[in-house]
């Protein structure tokens, strides 16, 4: 009898452990997008996570709102290898969650960006994909996730996207700089915050946007991390940032510097630092 007892406390504290951990898995307070009209509602709230209602007896698929961006002013990579580029536009999704267990408006998708007018930073030297197409270098697909994210190991936190390649082996982007017949080969790997602007701290519908500001920025460097103004998760190591290799040699840590312009159409959307899930 006593056995049996003790594997039924044993088990109790099983159950006890699982109900922390799904209830951290749900944990509030996490950033997320917020928009006009929850698919399932129809009201303003998060966007939809996959599953979440019904709709003509078939569960919906997660929430999806394309916008595009534009670059504002240059664009520059900055290390080993500088880059500047006088342009860039952008085109993905934001996305409501993947289903139940990830409910989390947090996701970007489908992301690309072409970057025009690229040379080697106070060269003449192009920065291109194709040869065919001087100075143009268009990003492999790019995923991405709102999360917190510090200048410092412990320092005060903002909300960022945290973007990263949706393959690891193509990473960022690959290209080529120099003439058809003299040039290096250049592959961009790693990930990157990029901190949002305007970020409310809780659900209003009286604050969605049309457009948000990307903000890509550089501080005093950091050993081993390089310069780029956001490197630690939730202010915990490690720090996170851009990899450049040349001719299959990885090179100190890069980093990018830039403004940005997300635009949403006719949808309004809103960046909120603490959502409902």
């Amino acid at each position: 009898m006593r056995l049996i007892r003790t594997m039924g406390l044993c088990l109790v504290a099983v159950f006890a452990i699982g109900a922390m951990a799904a209830a951290s898995a749900f944990a509030v307070n996490e950033p997320e997008y917020y928009t006009a009209k929850n698919t399932c509602t129809k009201k303003f709230g998060h966007l939809a996570y996959a599953g979440e209602c019904e709709i003509n007896e078939k569960p919906v698929k997660a929430q999806l709102i394309s916008y595009t961006g534009e670059g504002i002013g240059a664009s520059n990579l900055e290390g080993g290898l500088k880059i500047e580029c006088t342009s860039n536009t952008a085109k993905g999704k934001i996305s409501g969650g993947k289903g139940v267990s990830e409910p989390k408006a947090n996701r970007t998708i489908k992301l690309k960006i072409t970057y025009k007018g690229c040379h080697e930073t106070g060269k003449t030297t192009e920065c291109t994909k194709t040869f065919s197409v001087p100075g143009t270098i268009p990003t492999e697909a790019i995923k991405a996730t709102l999360v917190r994210a510090s200048a410092t190991e412990g320092g005060a936190t903002v909300v960022a996207n945290r973007e990263e390649p949706e393959s690891a082996t193509k990473g960022f982007a690959n290209f080529k700089c120099g003439t058809s017949t003299n040039f290096i080969t250049v592959k961009v790997l790693g990930k990157i915050f990029v901190e949002f602007k305007p970020v409310i701290a809780t659900p209003d519908s009286t604050k969605l946007t049309s457009s948000t500001e990307a903000i890509q920025a550089e501080k005093a460097v950091i050993a081993g991390c390089g310069k780029q103004k956001l490197l630690f998760e939730n202010g915990l190591k490690p720090c996170q940032f851009l990899k450049v290799v040349e001719n299959g040699a990885e090179q100190e840590p890069s980093w990018n510097v830039g403004v940005g312009e997300r635009k949403y159409g006719t949808k309004k959307v809103e960046i909120v630092e603490k959502g409902e899930f």
